[in-house]
């Protein structure tokens, strides 16, 4: 295999195969490639191997290229402004790269998990607890943000590196993060103030008027505003002209930004973008569990018994915006309603359609914009209340028609090879079987029929569930459906072992 690195701003690697020769990369890393180019999908290790690959910021299953009929040609482009390195591995010759830094690889190299071996280096060094190991033969091309400066250390030579600058290393090399005294000061930088109005904009995507009342926010700076959380990547001032830092009393309007945050809400600039996501899906947790303890419980019975008598006169429920995200979408849940009444409520409109069945007596739809006023008006009328959500789009609803037309266009394109165990639709909610392209790309504009996925999961012998990823939405829906049934929710290492001996006993 040969390579050639090209482009300087965003960058792009282009390999040329041997005929046989493979390549491995994440779904969605390849740009472009010769005909002869054969892809197939595998969690290539096992699913244990997977799970360290999902640690460490990459995705559970990986796509393998392979030459066929002669030689090929496969190009792999960075998805962020960078540089694209490349790396020999070998026995002894071992890397480690920050989070979510693998791009692509022949197939001799293994990527896994690195946990660093002191928790404090994790939890306030800025490239986090867990990093990405490479092993194995062969060569592995890695993407950085910014401009990468290689030092070349001799045994017990050490070098200071600021948070989140460390790009990759020798895996014989040892990380020691000195912070400055004082929790306080690990957690949250310089920068403080407020968010004076925010917006979604169709081509730049949030965009947020902060007021600095405290420090200096930077261009670059990792922060948080409510339960959004972001990174400045560009600041102009009240004149419209770039800017790279703001000080006291400067607004400032920046993009970033993940979500829409809301006006008023206070911005902390942070140390440490993993450290800033857990804090906010923390936040989110809260206001969630807050909401929840403000809900009384009631069975079905009671719920109609109080409709009936006058008492009962809120209806919630949740809706989402059209895919333009100008509106703001309504919020609520239909508390203990059926999914048939949550349906026949959007039936009187056009452009209302459900879109996710989560659990009893909790359902989401999308609304159109113009349709906004009048459904809110309606489930007033019937008692309920309408209560305001920011979203992106209206996802898994007949508005995403045109991104499923061009999915499903895609996908005639690519080679999909069938599972290796039960893999349920989010389309059916039943196990896939045949060719799964046409479920896959109906999907996009489909509700996701989770209550039943789970309920068909149960009735198949399922009785333990493990939910990946931060917090633990899904195993409360999966409760709420059948409580008969275990649930656990892994996102650290530590979680697994728990899990693991819990499960298997080891």
């Amino acid at each position: 295999m040969r390579y050639e690195i090209k482009g300087d701003t965003l960058p792009v690697v282009i390999c040329y195969l041997e005929g046989g020769e493979k390549m491995i990369t994440e779904g969605g890393g390849m740009s472009w490639m010769s005909p002869n180019m054969k892809m197939e999908t595998t969690t290539n290790g096992g699913i244990g191997k997977a799970f360290g690959r999902m640690f460490s910021g990459e995705h559970i299953f990986q796509n393998i290229y392979t030459a066929q009929a002669g030689k090929g040609m496969i190009a792999f482009a960075s998805c962020f402004p960078g540089s694209i390195k490349a790396f020999e591995i070998g026995p002894g010759r071992e890397m480690v790269f920050q989070k979510s830094a693998f791009l692509a690889s022949e197939a001799g190299v293994e990527l896994s998990v690195f946990f660093n071996k002191k928790f404090s280096s994790g939890l306030f060094g800025g490239e986090g607890f867990i990093m990405q190991k490479v092993s194995g033969q062969g060569t592995v091309f890695a993407e950085f943000d910014g401009h990468v400066v290689e030092y070349e250390l001799n045994a017990g030579q050490e070098i200071v590196v600021d948070t989140g600058h460390l790009a990759a290393m020798d895996a014989s090399c040892q990380i020691e993060i000195k912070s400055v005294p004082g929790v306080k000061n690990m957690l949250f930088g310089a920068a403080k103030g407020t968010v004076i109005e925010a917006r979604l904009d169709k081509g730049r995507g949030p965009i947020a008027t902060l007021l600095v009342q405290k420090g200096t926010l930077r261009q670059g700076d990792v922060i948080i505003a409510g339960t959004a959380v972001g990174r400045v990547r560009a600041m102009t001032n009240h004149k419209g002209q770039k800017v790279t830092d703001a000080g006291p009393s400067v607004p400032v309007e920046i993009i970033g930004m993940g979500e829409v945050p809301g006006a008023g809400d206070d911005f902390h600039a942070v140390a440490d973008e993993r450290m800033a996501r857990e804090l906010v899906e923390q936040r989110k947790h809260e206001q969630k569990s807050a909401l929840n303890n403000n809900v009384g419980k009631v069975t079905l019975e009671d719920l109609f018994s109080q409709i009936k008598q006058g008492e009962m006169k809120d209806l919630n429920i949740i809706v989402k915006a059209d895919v333009q995200g100008s509106a703001e979408a309504v919020k609520a849940s239909l508390e203990k309603l059926s999914n048939e009444e949550v349906e026949q409520v959007c039936a009187q409109f056009a452009q209302v359609y459900p879109v996710n069945y989560n659990c009893p007596g909790q359902v989401s739809v999308a609304c159109a914009k113009e349709q906004l006023a009048p459904f809110s008006a309606a489930v007033k009328a019937a008692g309920g209340r309408a209560l305001p959500l920011k979203v992106r789009g209206g996802f898994h609803s007949p508005f995403m028609a045109t991104a499923a037309q061009g999915f499903a266009q895609v996908l005639e394109e690519c080679q999909v090879g069938q599972p290796e165990m039960p893999l349920y639709s989010n389309r059916t909610g039943a196990v896939y079987e045949g060719d799964p392209k046409p479920l896959l790309s109906q999907q996009i504009a489909s509700p996701v029929r989770w209550e039943t996925i789970v309920r068909n999961m149960i009735a198949a012998g399922a009785d333990t569930f493990v939910e990946l990823g931060p917090g633990k939405t899904l195993c409360g829906l999966i409760e709420k459906i059948d409580k008969t049934v275990k649930t656990y929710a892994l996102s650290t290492q530590a979680d697994l072992e728990t899990i693991l001996k819990e499960v298997k006993g080891c």
